[in-house]
């Protein structure tokens, strides 16, 4: 029998209950590199202005700033529903423009 970790819902309750301190802890626990890393990956990504990029499993959307500096556009994807909720505070608060969409980026299993 699988473990309960592999199973949809127990990963977005997981995600639901650390929506309001996963940016800070994901920070501190990767001593700031988790940062770095979202920069490098979008950069290797080599995005141009006018690309579309699917954020899947986005989380807050600690990529979209990278994402959007490149002059691409973004739609995010999560299937936390704290997560979304964070996403579209801040997509509405700073006039993001982006396509935010609470979906399980895996497909219904």
């Amino acid at each position: 029998m699988p473990h309960p970790c592999h199973e949809d819902a127990y990963v977005q309750e997981l995600f639901d209950r650390m929506g309001p301190t996963y940016g800070l802890m994901n920070l501190v626990s990767s001593f700031g590199f988790s940062e770095i890393w979202r920069r490098q990956c979008v950069r290797n990504a080599a995005v141009r202005p006018g690309a579309r990029v699917c954020d899947m499993m986005s989380g807050s959307g600690e990529c979209w700033s990278y994402v959007l500096r490149c002059g691409g556009s973004l739609v995010s994807v999560d299937f936390s529903r704290a997560m979304i909720e964070r996403q579209r505070t801040r997509n509405q608060e700073q006039a993001l423009g982006v396509d935010v969409r609470c979906e399980n980026a895996l497909g219904a299993r």
